[in-house]
């Protein structure tokens, strides 16, 4: 027999604040009640009740709850038996866990309609069937030694709230509405927590936001480091494993953070995310502006999809160099119009470059009329000397076919010279802050432009080094042209002409 003053409007009332006024129950009820206890609520922000107010005050004194005035009855303990002892509130058997506001979490044993409940008019009725001596639809018996809440289920009067339940499906009959609960429900769900002592324990907040940090900090690094698939995959799993055990952990009553974890995780997955886009578009673009004009269209789409094969900051590779040179071009452009050689020599560099970007080779440079080219670089290619000798078979044979049209409309005829080597080279960005291109430096780059000034003394048009020779994997017509030494090497090196003009030796398949 407890008695509560009347329907409280749903507000957000803050704990231990003076009240300044109250309803106190009918005389003829309050004067028999064991107790009174407010009925006195907070929402949350979002709307749902999900924290009790086990206390207030009104004119400096101390009232209980309804469920804690329920449960000092039932214990035979008076208000001033109430104590709070940290963030814990004491009374008999009951240990009660107090948020930072003072409010209780309610742990909710179950949708609307967990708790049975009965109709008023149904308890009239069997109280009319007793008086006439008939069996009662509903047995005195079941209130026997129970703990009975009386309330209304009528939406207009206000008495129905929603609870974290309202979200499963309930009959309207049950809950007081469609999926809310009813006042009296709520309040027996708190006496429960009450009385068994079983609540809802939030994970303490410095653990809560340490638990966050850290999941969304380590969401951030397996975004940022790991592979792009692995990480897509990583963030896929994520929401339904943390879900999975914030519903674990609440089956024991323990709650975690679910929305500050779901908007961190989501802010990692934009922050890292949006920063992988940035930075691939970056390199993308990087990779466009530097290679789309020197490579072949299927070195360039390699580049684009794994743009750190590329090594663009700069590394050490054995790779090969080709550097070609028309002979005789500058004494021939002094007697004829530059508008004509201009177009002449624009025509040999199309073929020329469509022939390098053929043997997946990069076009370096021009100098003047020569063409340096270079073979894995920027990506690794097991076979560089081999596509570097065939490039220049290639060359020489499509510059045959370039002459014999010239000669038709009288344009003069072009000869060139190809020198070859391969070797460790460094290859990367080489220039100033403003200007920069990619090429390749060292000694073995310098050889390969002194071979190419060697084809006119030794009257041949293709000439390696015996490191290219060395590296062949494919059989091609040479003739040993013996050892010399080049300016600024000290060491003679071994040099072999190719020769191109005859049908052995098959150079290597183009891309």
């Amino acid at each position: 027999k407890v008695s509560f003053g009347g329907n409280s409007l749903p507000g957000c009332l803050p704990v231990l604040t003076r009240f300044t006024g109250y309803i106190r129950p009918i005389p003829g009820l309050g004067a028999n009640a064991l107790g009174v206890g407010h009925v006195a609520m907070t929402l949350d922000p979002d709307g749902p009740w999900r924290r009790s107010l086990p206390l207030a005050c009104f004119h400096d004194r101390m009232y209980p709850s309804l469920p804690l005035a329920a449960a000092l009855a039932a214990q035979k303990l008076r208000t001033s038996d109430v104590r709070v002892e940290g963030d814990t509130l004491v009374a008999g058997s009951v240990r009660a866990p107090l948020d930072a506001n003072g409010r209780l979490p309610i742990w909710f044993n179950g949708p609307p309609g967990s708790y049975r409940s009965y109709s008023y008019a149904h308890l009239f009725y069997s109280e009319l069937q007793i008086s006439e001596g008939t069996k009662p639809g509903i047995d005195p018996a079941e209130f026997r030694d129970r703990i009975v809440i009386i309330g209304t289920s009528a939406a207009a009067l206000h008495d129905i709230f929603t609870t974290p339940f309202s979200g499963a499906a309930s009959d309207s009959a049950k809950g007081g509405g469609l999926g809310k609960m009813m006042g009296a429900e709520v309040h027996a769900n708190i006496l429960d927590n009450l009385l068994s002592n079983r609540y809802l324990r939030p994970v303490p907040r410095a653990l809560s936001w340490l638990l966050v940090t850290l999941a969304s900090l380590g969401l951030l690094a397996a975004i940022l480091y790991l592979r792009v698939f692995v990480s897509v995959g990583i963030s896929l799993i994520t929401f339904p494993l943390y879900l999975g055990f914030a519903q674990w952990v609440f089956r024991d009553s323990i709650q975690v953070p679910v929305v500050p974890f779901v908007l961190g995780a989501l802010l990692s997955m934009i922050c890292g995310f949006g920063y992988q886009y940035w930075i691939e578009g970056a390199e993308k673009r990087r990779i466009k502006q530097m290679f789309s004009r020197y490579v072949s269209k299927d070195v360039y789409n390699e580049l684009l999809s794994n743009p750190k094969a590329a090594e663009l900051g700069g590394t050490r590779r054995v790779a090969t160099v080709l550097f070609s040179d028309l002979r005789g071009f500058t004494t021939l452009s002094e007697s004829r119009p530059p508008e004509e050689m201009i177009a002449q020599l624009n025509e040999y560099f199309s073929e020329m470059v469509e022939i390098v970007f053929a043997y997946r080779g990069t076009v370096d440079k021009f100098v003047g009329d020569m063409i340096m080219a270079i073979f894995s670089a920027p990506l690794p290619d097991p076979l560089h000397a081999d596509r570097a000798v065939g490039c220049a078979i290639a060359m020489q044979r499509r510059l045959v076919s370039l002459n014999q049209a010239w000669k038709a409309v009288g344009k003069p005829e072009l000869h060139c010279g190809v020198g070859i080597n391969s070797g460790d080279m460094v290859v990367g960005n080489v220039g100033s802050q403003s200007i920069r291109s990619y090429t390749v430096i060292g000694d073995n780059v310098n050889l390969g432009a002194r071979l190419e000034s060697l084809c006119k003394e030794y009257k041949t048009d293709i000439i390696i080094s015996q490191n290219t020779y060395g590296l062949l994997h494919e059989t091609y017509a040479f003739t040993e042209l013996g050892e010399v030494t080049v300016k600024g090497k000290v060491q003679s090196v071994r040099i072999l002409s190719v020769d191109w003009k005859q049908e052995a030796g098959a150079p290597v398949e183009t891309a």
